[in-house]
């Protein structure tokens, strides 16, 4: 089993939510503190993570990925200078299926969301994570990236939520 595989299961993962952003330039957004594990994978396109606690920002280009540690600010942006808006007033402002937003200019493609877990089995492993973890574009995939992938290039809706328990355990990572 991978040690990656321990550590999930260790949290007693329970769902996921994911959702497919189509920002266009220039555009940015914030993600509040939340008690969930925060996620992105850039489908195409290219963008740049600002973390809370993190000195500079960092380049995501298209098969990047990132997980962010609960209870920290994030923001995606095209560029580190542009604004960005509340995540929540965005998905408040986007209607029907669609959640594009910023500018009229090139558009992003991002895969985000967030893990719901058992907090008490993960605060020993939760505590030992850095803010941040960029997983580069040539690093190992995960099925249940490509599973989740697949499900949004098919979805009638680019919102939906994965119950873990039921469906896809343990995550499996591939070379």
């Amino acid at each position: 089993m991978d040690p990656l595989d321990d550590v999930f299961a260790a949290m007693r993962l329970k769902s996921a939510l994911y959702s497919r952003l189509l920002p266009h330039a220039p555009w940015g957004i914030s993600f509040v503190r939340s008690a969930s594990i925060r996620f992105g994978f850039m489908v195409s396109g290219h963008g740049m993570l600002i973390v809370e606690g993190v000195e500079n920002s960092i380049e995501l280009q298209q098969g990047d990925g990132f997980l962010v540690k609960p209870e920290t600010l994030f923001s995606l942006v095209d560029n580190p200078s542009t604004p960005t808006q509340w995540c929540e007033d965005i998905f408040a402002e986007c209607s029907g299926n669609s959640l594009s937003f910023g500018g009229d200019g090139e558009v992003a493609n991002i895969l985000c969301g967030y893990f719901s877990f058992d907090t008490t089995g993960a605060e020993p492993l939760l505590s030992l994570l850095p803010s941040v973890v960029v997983i580069p574009s040539d690093a190992a995939r995960s099925p249940l990236l490509g599973l989740v992938g697949a499900k949004l290039q098919n979805a009638a809706s680019d919102f939906f939520e994965l119950d873990l328990n039921k469906n896809y355990s343990p995550v499996k990572w591939l070379p």
